[in-house]
């Protein structure tokens, strides 16, 4: 033990009292420290301790959890597959649709400019007709015979097509009947002749073919 004097405080020296370590734990301080008691080992057969890790209520609750969130997955799946089927087939519909938008407005833009070309082909088509009996034309008929093929050629590539009339059974969609005649050589509703030729162009009729059709003859 021994005794110091600390700074004054005012006129008054303080005085204290200092109680040194025994010299048994100033040269050895691992005395100093207590030393810790270890956990008692647990009893054989005992299970774990409670709040242990591997084992409890939690890692035996985690397999449904997995299974729940699979199944989640999995239906999210299948709504987006359905999702993605309804988008493609509204997607083929919209492209069918714009083709066939396309088709149409080429068809109509077309129709009107070949209509018009229709008369030229019947004023050729007389004009061919009329040489055949004045074997003088047969210099004008070659010429005339050259331009209507050009101009069919052209139509063609258009996709204009003559309706096949003679001969055929009557069909109302591509024929316009102007008369009928008795006939024991055709059926009945068979073509015989043909006034005007009729042309399509696509699966649109530019002109019905007139024509004469058979009936059955008189008893």
């Amino acid at each position: 033990m021994c005794w110091g004097v600390r700074e004054p405080r005012g006129n008054q020296r303080v005085f204290w009292r200092h109680q040194a370590e025994p010299d048994s734990l100033r040269n050895h301080p691992e005395k100093s420290a207590p030393t810790p008691t270890p956990a008692p080992a647990p009893a054989p057969g005992a299970g774990p301790a409670p709040g242990a890790g591997g084992g409890g209520e939690g890692a035996e609750a985690e397999p449904g959890s997995l299974r729940e969130s699979l199944d989640k997955a999995l239906a999210e799946k299948e709504e987006y597959l359905a999702l993605a089927r309804r988008v493609q087939a509204e997607l083929d519909n919209y492209r069918k649709r714009i083709q066939r938008d396309l088709v149409n407005q080429r068809r109509d833009a077309l129709k009107g400019h070949l209509q018009e070309f229709l008369g030229a082909f019947d004023d050729l088509d007389r004009v061919l007709a009329e040489s055949e009996k004045d074997p003088a034309a047969a210099t004008v008929r070659q010429g005339v015979q050259l331009a209507r093929d050009n101009l069919w050629r052209a139509m063609e590539k258009s996709g204009v097509k003559a309706i096949e009339a003679r001969d055929k059974p009557f069909d109302p969609r591509y024929h316009d009947a102007m008369t009928a005649l008795p006939s024991a050589d055709h059926p009945a509703n068979t073509v015989l002749e043909v006034y005007q030729p009729g042309y399509t162009l696509d699966d649109f009729v530019l002109r019905p073919a007139r024509v004469v059709v058979s009936s059955a003859p008189a008893e």
